[in-house]
């Protein structure tokens, strides 16, 4: 864990927040129904409109197959794919309301106590934390079978590592897994692949690659039928020093930095193509989870996405609907909350994003529509996360990941009472 302490909250950013919490009260978000294709269980205990676009081909030459090292991209952020009736979501919610008055009394708790003291808001120290550990990618993965698990078991470890590795890898429902054992060495770092996925590592990179055209054969998936995913994923709650952990609320502010490349997409759309059915996306969850071991909805949870890429929509609208795998509220920030450009319009982004409103907002209306059955936002941690590939349909696709940080300002020396 990094931590750099700083001193009091300035006033420019007590007025930033609050003119975020009034953004958010503004708003209204619209719900969209359909299929959510995530089935990682990533969190550490109990765990857990269809407008087509065409195929993304960055590569120089453009090859419908194969694996591309480099070239242009894209990593779009938007929705999770919430199409068709498969998952029998409902369509009915239309979404978070205006924001409560208690999450902007929660949020905004610091600043109006700074504001009432005799001018020692000063004297108050605050420290920035990193939420990920080894977000430099240098111990590798553990990795889970293509059955959906979170028994590891195997490895894949870089030159690097020094201690066992932090991250999982999970291939749920692929057809080949990964080799284990030593990598190869490539002059883009340690890697690791078979016929149907490639990961390479080092200092601060990440690259995932799939070929679920191979995957699946060159047939399309079918209603019901399973997916592969490639992804990596962590807890970010501290299961082994519990009080080390701080409530969501108590943050002062939650970042999320990364530069995102879509090095190479190739999408099959033939007869019997349906976007209801098939898409390639690249995405990242966080669980917002009840940690309150004396409460009885204790390790409920709720899913927190963002997609850098979805290959049938450019921009996708904020969202509401319930995972198909675990049944769990997913709210879905809108791209345009996050990415400076499209990857269909680009190759790649640096993405610098506060999530703390949309964070504590997520977490209410959860709470006022019963999802969640505490109203004491004490009880609400980040529980953990997982970002990678889901891919429907009969997509090839490589996504790079760089300089990728999850920080927390928080008040020093906080802890959990």
């Amino acid at each position: 864990m990094s931590i750099v302490t700083k001193k009091a909250w300035t006033t420019t950013h007590r007025q930033w927040r609050r003119a975020c919490l009034a953004r958010l009260r503004d708003r209204r978000w619209t719900a969209l129904a359909g299929i959510v294709f995530c089935s990682l269980q990533a969190c550490s205990e109990p765990s857990d409109g269809t407008s087509p676009h065409g195929a993304v081909d960055a590569s120089p030459d453009g090859a419908a197959d194969g694996w591309v090292e480099s070239g242009g991209g894209d990593v779009a952020a938007d929705i999770h794919a919430d199409v068709s009736a498969e998952a029998g979501v409902d369509a009915a919610d239309s979404g978070v309301d205006a924001l409560p008055d208690n999450v902007t009394d929660a949020l905004d708790e610091e600043a109006v106590s700074e504001a009432s003291t005799d001018g020692n808001a000063e004297a108050s120290a605050f420290e920035t934390i990193e939420l990920i550990r080894d977000y430099r990618f240098l111990q590798g993965f553990k990795t889970y079978p293509a059955t959906p698990t979170m028994t590891p078991t195997g490895a894949l470890i870089p030159p690097t590592a020094t201690t066992p590795p932090i991250w999982g890898l999970a291939e749920w429902y692929t057809t080949h897994l990964l080799p284990q054992g030593p990598p190869t060495m490539t002059a883009l770092g340690a890697q690791w692949e078979n016929a149907t996925k490639r990961v390479i590592i080092r200092d601060g990179f990440l690259e995932l690659a799939v070929n679920a055209d191979a995957e699946y054969g060159g047939v399309y998936r079918q209603p019901g039928q399973n997916w592969p995913h490639l992804l990596i994923q962590q807890d970010i709650f501290d299961m082994a020093n519990p009080q080390a952990n701080s409530p969501i609320h108590r943050f002062q502010s939650v970042t999320l930095e990364l530069d995102v490349e879509l090095v190479y997409a190739h999408h099959v759309k033939e007869a019997g193509y349906d976007p209801a059915l098939h898409a390639c996306q690249y995405l990242m969850y966080l669980t917002l989870q009840n940690r309150n071991v004396n409460h009885p909805d204790y390790g409920n949870y709720i899913w927190f996405g963002l997609t850098f890429y979805d290959d049938r929509f450019v921009t996708l609208p904020e969202s509401i609907a319930y995972d198909v795998g675990t049944g769990k509220y997913m709210f879905q920030m809108a791209s345009s909350a996050f990415m400076p450009a499209s990857l269909h319009d680009q190759p790649k982004a640096s993405i610098h994003v506060e999530l703390l409103p949309y964070l504590m907002a997520s977490v209410q209306d959860a709470i006022d529509k019963g999802i969640l059955h505490s109203s004491d936002l004490e009880d609400y941690y980040l529980g953990g996360m997982n970002m990678g590939f889901e891919v429907p349909g009969r997509s090839v696709a490589t996504v790079r990941v760089m300089d990728f940080h999850l920080r927390g300002v928080r008040p020093t020396n906080e802890s959990t009472p």
